[in-house]
């Protein structure tokens, strides 16, 4: 039975493309309860991996932040919505683009849909803080989204923003605001880059690197909602999408609205504006590494593949018998930490991390 048919069953009208389909499913998890609809962008909450943000009545005056819980099967991967939403915030005119400020202790920031803004949310506040003209910033009218890239990607830490009706990309700088900082910031002039795909984006998620299918490539997955689609992209070396590597992804996801990344199992989350509004997941890509333990693929390549079994000790050992410096990870009496020697002590310290679980 596969992860799909456990958890929630078929997706009806909307697929995965090939030739993605034969590694990733799509799974429904349902309306998120207490989240006036239509949806809008939506992240993990700051600090806790098991309540999620998600935009409601997005696009009006009376939108909002709401927080929900969600259910976790035994190997992590999510089955559902816990209870009923609570109100966060106040947020405007909402829409597909909300997440956390990289080292920021927690401030969230929103895109906003038709007056072209970017809605500052710091930790604790109940309204916005601050509201930022993309206008003013070369972002043409009227923004969809936004979102970090991360690390590992070309273009890590850039702040990507795209335009809705332009079906644009740009990257727009932001800076701390002296004597708040790190709670409050301001986004300056965009870099002009203008990069061009249509289709109406809103969502974006970066494919988490060495996932099947995708392997090396930098990619990132946009909700192109006038499209009814989610496309692949690969990046140039800001992190933005190179138009012309586009593939389908998904399609027949109608309104698709936001998107982002689950941390405990790296599977893709987007949801939905509409008539047929609700959250899907897609899992399936490569996991976060765990710790130091995990440092083998299978084949016996090196690289974290989020498990502990025998492809880490075929990569550690091959590391040892060939005097690599990342074997040397033990001294006197099983104490984790490098003395310049290749011997049993390294071993004993393997062998406490594997089997202490894979620790940080």
């Amino acid at each position: 039975m596969s992860l799909a048919t456990t958890l929630a069953g078929a997706v009806l009208g909307q697929v995965v493309a090939p030739p993605f389909d034969v590694n990733y499913q799509l799974v429904g998890l349902g309306y998120p309860a207490g989240v006036p609809s239509p949806l809008g962008g939506l992240c993990f909450k700051p600090g806790d991996s098991n309540k999620l943000l998600i935009g409601g009545n997005a696009n009006s005056t009376v939108g909002a932040i709401y927080e929900i819980g969600i259910t976790r099967t035994s190997n992590g991967y999510i089955s559902g919505f816990a209870g009923s939403a609570t109100l966060v915030a106040t947020a405007p005119n909402i829409d597909g683009g909300l997440c956390e400020i990289p080292g920021s202790g927690g401030t969230l920031v929103f895109t906003t849909y038709s007056n072209n803004s970017l809605g500052q949310l710091r930790p604790d506040s109940t309204t916005p803080d601050s509201y930022v003209s993309l206008s003013s910033s070369g972002i043409a009218s009227s923004t969809g989204t936004c979102q970090f890239v991360p690390a590992g990607f070309p273009g890590a830490g850039n702040f990507v923003v795209a335009s809705y009706n332009g079906g644009t990309f740009n990257t727009l700088p932001l800076t701390q605001v002296p004597g708040l900082a790190p709670h409050t910031y301001t986004f300056t002039t965009s870099g002009g880059e203008n990069i061009f795909t249509g289709g109406g984006p809103e969502g974006i998620v970066y494919v988490p690197l060495f996932s099947p299918i995708f392997n090396e490539t930098p990619t990132m997955l946009v909700c192109e909602y006038s499209s009814g689609r989610v496309s692949s992209y690969d990046v140039d070396p800001a992190g933005l999408p190179v138009s012309a590597t586009r593939r389908d992804f998904i399609t027949g996801l109608s309104g698709a609205e936001g998107g982002c990344l689950d941390p405990v199992t790296n599977s893709l989350l987007f949801s939905t504006f509409g008539g047929n509004a609700g959250v899907v997941m897609v899992p399936g890509f490569n996991l976060p590494p765990c710790g130091p333990a995990d440092i083998g693929r299978p084949g016996g390549l090196f690289g974290p593949d989020g498990l502990l079994n025998n492809n880490d000790f075929i990569v550690y050992i091959d590391r040892f018998f060939a005097s690599d410096p990342r074997a040397d990870i033990g001294v006197q009496g099983g104490v984790p930490g490098s003395d310049g020697a290749w011997d049993n002590n390294d071993f004993v310290v393997f062998i406490e991390q594997f089997f202490a679980g894979c620790t940080e």
